[in-house]
């Protein structure tokens, strides 16, 4: 009786050492299978954050979404993710999907990554399965924008009045003014962008004459704030050939011709090309400075201007090298004077133009059919039958670093 008392008790046993086996291999399966899950997840997080940063850097520098994506994926490979498990989104400063390169303002990269349980399989759990996200935001130095109004209440900021027509490729329209109508677009006149946006703070009026339609973003802070100003202590020399240095103003009237030798130059007062006058510079800056120059001009005064009228003729690109690489004209960020293109004269210029508190008027029936240039300006004016044709290349033009912020 009692021996059969003790067979039965072990045969009992039996089931629960089988019970007790399959929790320790699930506790077992839960730390292992655990560790994995971490492991994959950091790989996956580690993966996401490189195809971004990797996406973020090559889109801001010239390539397509399509070959920046390429690029990601293949960075995420490198970190044993499938190319499936990979997936990147490019968005705009309004937060809209865009694809546009020059229009990006973030890009996030989303990795679902599914791998075998080692373990878990025993109770039932034969896979498992992580998402992790990350999200580079851009702040594109060079390409934020091509065209750049920067007043933030003038109406308009940006006029485009008679027959007046601007078209830009390369790169985005942005205009900061809040007001109403700070884009204003008369019946005959025509704003034409490609590869590129048209961005505005207020609201546009004449908007069937923009291509494409305006959307409605943010203030875009000065991309050219760090840029020094230059520092000339000599005086220039030369009538016909000049040479960099400080000068009190330009004068070029009649048929006379005026080379500038590569360099930066200084101006004081107004350079003006009149008649069938010729100014031909190339790799040169031109600073556009007050009469107490070095001293900055005080808030709001009119300093050095340009002035091109009847049949002049303007020949102007930045230098190739140096401190001032792709700037061709710098204002004085107080100096609220105008660069004015009229009459019946033509303009080469390559280079970025820089006037944070001026106005750039481009009127008459001057055609600007050879610009690569980004314009920055307080306000823009377009107008008569000028026609400006702007083909932005950031290789001809000063480059400012793009910032990239990484979170996830």
């Amino acid at each position: 009786m009692d021996r059969r008392h003790k067979a039965r008790q072990r045969g009992q046993a039996i089931p629960l050492i089988g019970l007790m086996l399959v929790i320790l291999i699930g506790m077992a399966g839960l730390v292992v299978d655990g560790g994995q899950l971490t492991m994959q997840y950091r790989a996956s997080q580690n993966a996401a954050d490189a195809a971004a940063l990797t996406a973020a850097n090559h889109v801001t520098n010239g390539y397509t979404e399509t070959q920046a994506t390429t690029l990601a994926t293949t960075v995420a490979q490198r970190n044993q993710i499938p190319s499936a498990d990979l997936s990147i989104a490019y968005y705009d400063s309004s937060g809209a999907q865009t694809a546009t390169a020059s229009s990006v303002a973030s890009v996030t990269a989303t990795v679902t990554h599914s791998f075998s349980t080692l373990f878990l399989p025993i109770v039932g759990i034969n896979s498992g399965r992580v998402s992790t996200t990350a999200t580079v935001s851009v702040t594109q130095g060079s390409a934020s924008c091509v065209f750049c109004v920067m007043s933030s209440s003038a109406s308009p900021a940006l006029d485009l009045s008679g027959n007046g027509s601007l078209s830009v490729s390369g790169g985005n329209v942005q205009v900061n003014s809040s007001a109403t109508g700070d884009i204003a677009v008369s019946s005959n006149a025509n704003l034409a962008v490609t590869s590129g946006n048209v961005y505005v703070v207020g609201t546009a009026t004449g908007t069937s004459h923009i291509s494409p339609t305006p959307i409605h973003g943010t203030i875009a802070s000065d991309p050219l704030s760090s840029v020094a100003v230059p520092s000339v202590a000599t005086a220039g020399t030369g009538s016909t050939t000049l040479n960099p240095g400080v000068f009190s103003s330009l004068s070029i009237t009649g048929n006379q011709s005026v080379t500038m030798n590569p360099g930066t130059y200084v101006f004081k007062g107004g350079i003006t090309v009149a008649g069938n006058g010729t100014l031909t510079g190339h790799g040169v800056t031109i600073y556009l400075a007050c009469s107490n120059y070095p001293t900055a001009c005080p808030s709001g005064q009119s300093g050095a201007s340009m002035s091109v009228t009847g049949n002049g003729v303007v020949d102007l690109s930045a230098p190739s090298y140096g401190t001032y690489q792709g700037l061709t004209v710098f204002s004085d960020r107080n100096n609220t004077s105008t660069i004015d293109f009229g009459g019946n004269g033509s303009t080469r210029f390559v280079g970025t133009s820089y006037q944070l508190a001026g106005t750039l008027n481009l009127h008459g029936n001057g055609s600007n059919s050879s610009l690569n240039a980004r314009i920055i300006a307080n306000k823009v004016t377009i107008s008569g039958n000028s026609t400006v044709s702007d083909t932005y290349t950031q290789s001809a033009n000063y480059v400012v670093p793009n910032v990239l912020t990484l979170s996830n």
